[in-house]
């Protein structure tokens, strides 16, 4: 996706800022993205280079983990995956939790 400043455009903004800090947020703004776009292009680094990279939930281990009995928080430690990852897998594959001991 293009923005509407070019890099260079960003850059100069940046550096004539009174309060460069500020500046981030203010460019980000004007080009309708994130922050952390705005740095990488002042730091020089391409943003598609910052993509994130999630790690994927291996749902036959998580199935074997659940059925043992175990959490949901130990099985996103275990798997090395977000709580909310786990917990989204089992709302989709209809796994329901088991009923509470407290009311």
């Amino acid at each position: 996706m293009a923005l509407p400043m070019t890099d260079k455009e960003i850059r100069i903004s940046y550096r004539d800022a009174k309060t460069p800090a500020a500046q981030i947020y203010i460019l980000a703004e004007l080009n309708a993205t994130q922050p952390r776009v705005i740095k990488a292009i002042v730091e020089g680094v391409h943003p598609v280079s910052m993509k994130r990279k999630y790690a994927r939930l291996d749902e036959d281990a998580a199935k074997r983990m659940h059925d043992e009995g175990a959490t949901t928080g130990e099985i996103a430690k275990a798997l090395d995956v977000a709580w909310h990852t786990v917990y989204a897998w089992k709302r989709r594959a209809g796994i329901t939790p088991p009923a509470s001991s407290r009311r």
